[in-house]
Order: C-alpha cells, then sequence, then structure tokens
C-alpha cells in the first residue's frame, strides 16, 4: 500500500513563507549552485515518500513472487502425484486383505452366534417362548437392591432390638434379622420364575418356592418379632444361654401365627413384624425380576448377543479401513483436480494484483512528483517576488524524482506467470478429464466393494463356520446288524 497521502502539499504556504525570508536576503546568490537548504530539504522530503511509494510496490512484488513459488511447487508436486493416482488400483487389494486379516476372528466369532442362536431357538421352542427376553442391562443391578433394602430394615430394627448395650448391640442383631429375611425372600422370588419353564418339575419348583416364600416370610416375621419381645427382656443379652432359650421360645411362639395368633406382645413387635413382612415382599419381587422370566432365557440371550457384537464390532472395523482407505483415495484424487481447475484463476488474481499495485504506485509517485513541482514553484515565486538580484539559473528547472522509479514491473515475474500459464494448461489437457473419470471409477468401485465384496466375504465366513461346526460335531455310528 502506498504512504502518500498528499504531505508535501500541505507544506507549501510554509515554503512561500521560507521563499520570502531567503529572497528578502537575495539568497540563493544568482551564481549559486542547486539547491539551497530549503530546496534541499523538499527534494529530500518528496524522494522520501517516492522511495516508500516503490519499496511497498517491490514489497508486493516479493510477496507474489513467493505465492508464485509456492503454487510452482504444488503444481510440480500435482503433476507428478497426477500419474501416481491414475494407476492406482489398490483400493480392491486393499479392502480384501483387511478382510482376509480378520477371517479367522470372523469365523471364530461366527460360529459362537450360530452356536448360541442354535442353543437359544432350542431353549424357545423346549419352553415355549415367543418373546424377545428381557433382562437387565447390567447383571449386578438387580442385586444392589438388597443393600438399600438391608440396610432400611436394619436400621429400624436397630432401634426395635435395642439392649442394654445400646444401639450397637441391637444393630448386631438387626443385621443378621434382615439379612436373613431379605435374603430368603429374594432366593425364593428368583427361583418363583421356574414356574414358567414347561417341564412339571421346575413348575413344581416355581410353585413351592412361591408356598416357601409365604410360610418363610410370615414364620420368619413373626419369629423375630416375638424374639424381640423376648430379647427386650433379657438381663444380659451378652450371654449365649439365654439368648438361646428366649429364642426357643420365640420360636414356638412364632409357630402360632398359622393358628392367626401374632406373637407380637407390644405395639413394637407388631410394627417388626409388618415391616419386615412388607420388605419381604419387595424382596421376593425384586427376586422375580433379577432376570429373564424364564430361568435361563437372559444368559442365553445375553450369550448371543455379546457374539453379535464381537462379529458386528470385527465387521464395522473392517468396512471403516475400506471406508478410509476410500475417502484417503477420493481425497487426493479431488484434490489434484480441484488445484488444477482453480490454478489459472489463482495465477490470473496474482498477475491482476502486481498489474494493480504497479498502476496504483505510477499514480502515487506522480502524484508526489506534482505536489513537489507546486510547492518547489510556489517557494521560487515567493523568493524571486522580494529579490532585487536575479535569481539563479537552475530555478527555471523543476528536478523529476521518480524518473527512476518508474521502471516497467519485473520482467522476471512476468516470465515465470507466462510460463506457469502455459504449464497449467498442458496440464488440464493431459489430467482434469483423466482425474474426473478415475473420481467416479473408484467411487462405483468403492460402492461394489462396501456392497457386493464384503458381503460375498460374509457369506463365505458364514460357510465356513457351518461347515467348522459340522466337523466339531462328532457322529456316534450306527451299530452294524448281524
Amino acid at each position: 500500500m502506498g504512504r502518500y497521502s498528499g504531505e508535501i502539499l500541505k507544506t507549501q504556504k510554509s515554503y512561500q513563507t521560507k521563499g520570502l525570508k531567503s529572497g528578502g536576503k537575495s539568497l540563493p546568490a544568482t551564481s549559486a549552485a542547486p539547491y539551497d537548504p530549503n530546496e534541499t530539504q523538499l527534494i529530500a522530503d518528496a524522494q522520501r515518500f517516492a522511495l516508500l511509494e516503490h519499496s511497498s510496490y517491490k514489497q508486493t512484488e516479493s510477496q507474489k513472487d513467493r505465492s508464485l513459488a509456492d503454487m510452482r511447487n504444488e503444481l510440480s508436486a500435482v503433476s507428478a502425484n497426477c500419474g501416481t493416482l491414475l494407476d492406482d488400483e489398490t483400493l480392491t487389494e486393499t479392502a480384501t486383505s483387511s478382510l482376509e486379516q480378520e477371517r479367522r476372528a470372523l469365523i471364530d466369532w461366527r460360529v459362537k452366534v450360530l452356536r448360541r442362536e442354535a442353543d437359544l431357538n432350542a431353549y424357545k421352542k423346549l419352553n415355549g417362548i415367543t418373546e424377545e427376553a428381557d433382562y437387565p442391562a447390567n447383571k449386578v443391578a438387580p442385586f444392589a437392591w438388597l443393600v438399600p433394602m438391608v440396610a432400611i430394615e436394619t436400621a429400624l430394627n436397630t432401634v426395635f432390638y435395642e439392649n442394654a448395650n445400646g444401639l450397637l448391640g441391637g444393630a448386631v442383631v438387626a443385621l443378621g434379622v434382615s439379612t436373613l429375611n431379605i435374603g430368603f425372600a429374594f432366593l425364593t422370588g428368583c427361583l418363583f420364575r421356574y414356574k414358567n419353564l414347561q417341564r412339571p418339575a421346575n413348575k413344581a419348583i416355581g410353585y413351592l418356592s412361591l408356598v416357601a416364600a409365604a410360610l418363610i416370610a410370615i414364620y420368619c416375621n413373626a419369629l423375630f418379632a416375638a424374639f424381640r419381645s423376648e430379647y427386650s427382656l433379657l438381663e444380659d443379652p451378652s450371654d449365649l444361654k439365654q439368648g438361646s432359650e428366649a429364642f426357643m421360645t420365640a420360636s414356638a411362639a412364632a409357630a402360632k401365627v398359622f393358628f392367626l395368633e401374632l406373637p407380637a406382645t407390644d405395639l413394637q413387635s407388631f410394627v417388626l413384624f409388618f415391616v419386615g413382612l412388607g420388605l419381604s415382599i419387595l424382596a421376593f419381587w425384586k427376586g422375580m425380576h433379577v432376570d429373564d422370566k424364564h430361568p435361563g432365557y437372559g444368559r442365553k440371550a445375553r450369550l448371543l448377543k455379546e457374539a453379535h457384537d464381537a462379529y458386528d464390532d470385527i465387521v464395522e472395523r473392517v468396512t471403516a479401513k475400506v471406508k478410509g482407505e476410500l475417502e484417503q483415495k477420493r481425497a487426493g484424487i479431488a484434490h489434484a483436480k480441484t488445484y488444477i481447475e482453480k490454478a489459472q484463476a489463482n495465477l490470473q488474481q496474482i498477475k491482476t494484483a502486481l498489474d494493480v499495485e504497479y498502476r496504483k504506485m505510477q499514480s502515487t509517485l506522480t502524484q508526489v512528483q506534482r505536489d513537489f513541482a507546486l510547492v518547489l514553484n510556489a517557494y521560487r515565486q515567493s523568493n524571486v517576488s522580494v529579490r532585487t538580484v536575479s535569481p539563479p539559473v537552475y530555478f527555471a528547472e523543476t528536478p523529476n524524482l521518480i524518473e527512476s522509479y518508474a521502471a516497467e514491473p519485473d520482467n522476471n515475474l512476468t516470465s515465470v506467470i507466462s510460463d506457469m500459464e502455459e504449464e497449467i494448461s498442458v496440464l488440464k489437457d493431459a489430467y482434469v478429464v483423466r482425474l474426473t473419470e478415475k473420481l467416479r471409477d473408484i467411487t462405483n468401485e468403492g460402492r461394489h466393494i462396501l456392497g457386493k465384496t464384503v458381503t460375498a466375504f460374509l457369506d463365505e465366513v458364514d460357510v465356513h463356520a457351518k461347515r467348522r461346526i459340522d466337523e466339531e460335531t462328532h457322529t456316534v455310528p450306527k451299530p452294524s446288524l448281524a
């Protein structure tokens, strides 16, 4: 960018005043050589602005020269790379190699999928199951409910079983009571699911577990309520003999609950019985939902899903690798094609920018020279208007300060641009159409690989997996007839 904005012209009045003062002293002398101090200063200022403007243009030339060098290097790289891109036929080979590397793992997991699927299908048929398995995503989650349930009952029972040792002594007993109560209920809830299986023995287990759950829940909670009453009467709760006698007494009293006699002698025992019974029902219900309602169905379905997921992960990994290779090749071809197509426009931009900057420099230098001449003439006219002797002869001449800066643009850059225009034209004719066709071909090839090639390979994997299962199945030969 130019750095001159009329600064010389702004000094005209100042130089007119200087001219009057110098003329009043008959300076410079008629025989003086050019130039006097005031003129020298004006010339120096004007030359400084002209030099700044010329330097600005030269800086632009240097920038464009670097841009041309970068373009030239890029064009050389693209030109050298085009042949490689057009001759590259490795996409199918890469895809085939990637698939072959995973063949063994795919066959292994496909065998597991087929075996587990057959096992699951047989299980469904044997038990008349038609719906999908319903099981928790986290196998530990159903058991995690036992912790807060035991904690809640322990906290309540701690108060009810408080003894001479305080809450701590009651907490120890309460923890055992709660664990036993919740544990039995949860276990029988798990066993109750066996009623959904087809075999009579399994159904018997399921319904018997329901009966057992009801009997155990009622008896145990009645026992705990009765024992709480007996426990509170002990003189020394730490005495095992007294504790055993209290427990035996409570056991006999708890059995009466089946004759509709609640062994609760106070309000706390009464509350303890129903709170424990409610928690038993809740634990039983949680046990029913520990997994699918058909015992074993959730585990088999989970194993099949695990095999399917592992198999699909390998397929997805191979497919992603092929896609990545495809996109890399497409990107390389597209970049080369786009760069060649845009190179001419980019070169024209550089050429236009140089031309614009050169004309701007010429215009600014002309303005510097014009303003300089106006101020210099104003200075000399003021000087002549007051002096009584003739002015120096050189007053009749105005020096040309921009003559040395008005040369034509750098011929070397012009030559480089011309050569590059020819090179770009040759590259366009040689490669653009072929690169376009290659881009189309490799896209179609990628679709074919991701579609038919991968599908055919997975079909082969399936065949090999079935063959392995068949080979690993041991058949017992029939005995020969006499």
